[in-house]
């Protein structure tokens, strides 16, 4: 019995070099079948055998020494200053991911306006100008944040919120004409090869973590934070439309136009409504607190 124990434990946790080979040829070999559309063959079973027993090893791998790799890796990362910095000083953080997102966010413009105005192209500039809102929003966050220090002024912060949130609500406006653009005008997202499987594995990241840090940074009762983490999660959420539109042009093998615009109908719905009532549930929250210190004060 500790006999067959030994083996199963051997064969679960592999030589790093074992992994590493199966790793490789799971991939080759999942390649191979997908672009050579063998599916079926025996070629395919045992790339799947393969690709089942790397993913069990590398996930029985992370669980057992991940915790341990990621402590070190934290305890190395925090000798430098900046990092250090980063993750215990709140202004600090806020300004570098607001920084961060304005200057993607800025380039896109740059580039969706760019070609607009070359091949004279609505969608195009339409996307410029969702994102162009993108950049208003968040250069009124960064300008407010390199002034004033997190937490330390809520009235001017309160007030910041109700702006930012009034630019969310003509983002929502902008969005229904991309929802116009794509039901009704045909328009997509186009990701080609391997790009949409990256950009779909972003955009989830992207969804899961703005929701995460939604709620993970309620506790600080900042509106500016909770502001900036509205607006990337606006922006996941119009990304995962794009993907959307991309996926069904791409996977949609029927071709079939309406099941499209009923889909990406509803999702765009969905998400304008969301949008909507986190813009409205912002301003309302920061008109009540700004009325209750006024009423205090007189």
């Amino acid at each position: 019995m500790e006999k067959i124990k030994n083996i199963i434990l051997k064969l679960l946790y592999p030589h790093w070099l074992i992994t590493f080979l199966t790793s490789i040829l799971s991939v080759v070999g999942l390649v191979l079948v997908f672009k050579n559309h063998i599916e079926y063959s025996l070629i395919a079973i045992l790339s799947y055998i393969i690709s089942f027993y790397s993913l069990v090893v590398i996930v029985l791998f992370f669980i057992k020494y991940g915790p341990k790799i990621y402590k070190k890796i934290v305890t190395s990362l925090m000798k430098n200053k900046y990092i250090y910095k980063f993750y215990h000083d709140l202004t600090f953080k806020t300004n570098v991911l607001l920084y961060s997102a304005l200057a993607i966010n800025l380039s896109f413009v740059v580039y969706k306006l760019t070609t607009g105005i070359l091949y004279n192209s609505i969608w195009f500039i339409v996307l410029a100008l969702y994102y162009l809102l993108l950049v208003i929003i968040r250069i009124r966050l960064v300008v407010f944040t390199s002034i004033n220090k997190i937490g330390k002024n809520l009235i001017a912060e309160h007030k910041q919120a109700i702006k930012s949130s009034l630019t969310l609500l003509l983002l929502n406006i902008n969005l229904i004409f991309i929802l116009i653009l794509v039901i009704i005008y045909g328009e997509k997202y186009v990701f080609p090869g391997v790009l949409i499987y990256i950009m779909a594995f972003y955009t989830f990241y992207s969804v899961i973590s703005s929701l995460i840090n939604m709620i993970k940074f309620r506790k600080y009762k900042s509106p500016v934070i909770s502001t900036s983490r509205i607006v990337s999660m606006a922006a996941s959420l119009i990304m995962l439309l794009g993907l959307e539109t991309a996926l069904l042009a791409e996977f949609n093998v029927d071709n079939d136009n309406y099941f499209n615009q009923i889909m990406i109908g509803a999702t765009g719905i969905i998400i304008a409504l969301t949008i909507l009532g986190l813009s409205l549930y912002k301003i309302i929250k920061s008109v009540r607190y700004l009325k209750k210190i006024k009423k205090a004060e007189l």
